[in-house]
């Protein structure tokens, strides 16, 4: 009887440990609220990873209750880490806004001291060098 109780709670311990959910969620572009396509999506403490679809969205399936972090990375977009806290159910993300990648760059001067720039003919003698030639047809 005593070893039928400890099976019992050892495989009602594993099963209510071995339940999953699912993080999904949308990504859009900060400030115009247009989809975020292919981008990376890591779960932190964790080997799973997905890729946001042309519509934006993502989903990881097999997540065990716990807290997280939720890493967004793209080379259009700048990093994002959000928090995420699973525990009793799926958990669904509304619009998660990522910003662009920009970076602004230096500026640059082109000067030069002639006032041609560009192609230029050449002189038709110069020094023992003729440049030139004529058709002489009867």
């Amino acid at each position: 009887m005593r070893t039928a109780a400890c099976i019992f709670f050892l495989v009602l311990t594993l099963s209510l440990g071995a339940q999953s959910y699912t993080i999904s969620g949308l990504l859009v572009e900060e400030g115009n609220g247009k989809p975020a396509p292919d981008v990376n999506v890591l779960l932190d403490k964790s080997s799973l990873k997905t890729t946001t679809d042309s519509t934006g969205r993502f989903k990881l399936a097999g997540v065990a209750p716990g807290a997280y972090k939720l890493v967004f990375k793209n080379f259009l977009f700048e990093k994002k880490v959000i928090d995420v806290v699973v525990s009793n159910g799926d958990v669904q993300l509304q619009s998660v806004p990522v910003k662009p990648f920009v970076k602004q760059l230096s500026e640059v001067i082109v000067t030069t001291d002639e006032q041609t720039f560009g192609v230029t003919r050449l002189k038709s003698v110069e020094g023992t060098a003729i440049y030139e030639g004529k058709k002489n047809e009867v």
